[in-house]
């Protein structure tokens, strides 16, 4: 009883191991969580612009504090960052409101003073306690900013609020000499982890919009390797909007494609017509049309050439997982002609072999079939091989199911040997 109790234990814990290391998510994630965002982005081509476009969020937390003894006190809004041909992406937050569910709002204060202490949070002096924000350019790591904006609350325990967020997005339009490429991040890395819902609107005033011809739009990002898009000149009078609505079906990502992206890229004619006033970049000069659309058909042929890789591998493992189980079975009858091994001489030694040769051998089978499912899921995770998973998944659950064949024809042999011996005490382990 004792050894089934343990082949049982360790059957919870690899299941345990492969929840855990697969990044299944839990409250330990975090308090704070975006659940949805509603962008809205115009663009903006002006003396001083800097290929700028004025964006205004609203943002859906999820707030699940641990007690209420350890509420919530700062959401925040991490804002996507990059470096494109020498200029960066740069931020200037004008706005923060709370909005509530009754259509009423409270406007934050903004405050330079970045909490650092648990007393700033609830402080009364000026700059500190709840109902501020603050734009945080981040400790610079040589690689990344870490920039976000942080909004200071009064200690909320578990529920839904909402934010609204207006910023100038810099440098979101840059200027080549045969085109101009408005790019914009709407999430990226942790913040799509528990988004649910994402809908977006991308407005170019129709006096610097591209002629129809003149331009291409491209979507990136989630495991669907981009997402649709609508176009219309009536639902915002005046511009030529853009706009998608992505719900949780679509939110699916792994770790190589966690961003949510959307791109216009002019030419011809109208190659300049929204970046009379964009900043100037290493390649301003340049003719780089044809590079940034080879870099695009690369990217859209990306999940295809992987797809066949990883089907290649799971067809290669499948055979593999075969060829090692026949070759086991030929050894094993190979040795059995070549030595005379001994053979129990009582039924009660033969039941006690049995056991405890069946047990050692599922754990093992099972400790391997898990091990091999997680190299699997660790490989799909890092890669674009999505079928790694599948094809390591096959292999390992051949190993854990012949563990389970393992102990049911043990049990069959067992019980035959009851048949063939019916007077035969059979052995049970010592409590």
């Amino acid at each position: 009883m004792k050894k089934t109790a343990m082949l049982i234990a360790v059957v919870m814990a690899a299941v345990a191991v492969i929840a855990g290391l697969t990044g299944c998510s839990s409250d330990l994630d975090g308090d704070v969580r975006v659940i949805a965002l509603d962008y809205r982005a115009v663009i903006v081509d002006e003396p001083g612009g800097r290929g700028k476009a004025v964006v205004t969020e609203l943002l859906t937390f999820d707030l699940r504090a641990h007690s209420r003894s350890h509420l919530v006190y700062e959401l925040w809004r991490e804002l996507p960052e990059g470096y494109v041909d020498g200029v960066n992406i740069e931020y200037n937050v004008i706005s923060v409101r709370q909005i509530f569910t009754d259509g009423s709002y409270m406007v934050f204060d903004e405050t330079p003073n970045l909490y650092r202490e648990d007393g700033d949070y609830i402080s009364t002096a000026p700059g500190y306690g709840p109902n501020h924000w603050h734009h945080s350019k981040g400790p610079y790591d040589g690689y990344r900013n870490w920039e976000c904006v942080l909004f200071y609350v009064d200690g909320l325990y578990r529920e839904i609020v909402y934010f609204e967020v207006v910023y100038e997005m810099y440098n979101a339009s840059l200027r080549y000499n045969d085109a101009s490429v408005f790019y914009v991040t709407l999430l990226d890395d942790d913040t799509t982890r528990h988004v649910q819902s994402v809908k977006g609107q991308i407005l170019f005033p129709v006096e610097i919009m591209p002629k129809e011809g003149n331009y291409d739009v491209f979507t990136f990002g989630t495991n669907f390797h981009g997402f649709p898009f609508t176009e219309s000149t009536t639902v915002n009078p005046g511009y030529h909007t853009f706009s998608f609505e992505l719900d949780s079906s679509q939110l699916r990502f792994r770790p190589y494609n966690r961003y949510i992206e959307f791109s216009l890229i002019a030419h011809g004619e109208d190659r300049h017509i929204f970046t009379q006033y964009a900043q100037e970049n290493n390649y301003h000069n340049d003719d780089v049309l044809t590079e940034i659309m080879q870099e695009i058909a690369d990217y859209e042929v990306l999940t295809g050439r992987f797809r066949i890789i990883g089907i290649i591998l799971l067809i290669t493992l499948t055979a593999v997982a075969a060829f090692v189980v026949y070759l086991v079975f030929l050894n094993d009858k190979r040795l059995k002609k070549k030595h005379n091994f001994p053979h129990p001489t009582t039924p009660n030694d033969l039941y006690r072999e049995i056991k405890n040769k069946s047990r050692i051998k599922a754990v093992a089978l099972i400790f391997i079939g898990v091990l091999v499912m997680l190299v699997g899921n660790l490989i799909s995770n890092q890669t674009r091989l999505g079928f790694a998973f599948g094809a390591f998944f096959v292999l390992g659950a051949g190993f854990i199911a012949a563990a389970i064949c393992l102990m049911v024809i043990s049990k069959k042999i067992i019980k035959a040997l009851k048949i063939r011996f019916p007077n035969a005490k059979i052995w049970v382990s010592r409590r």
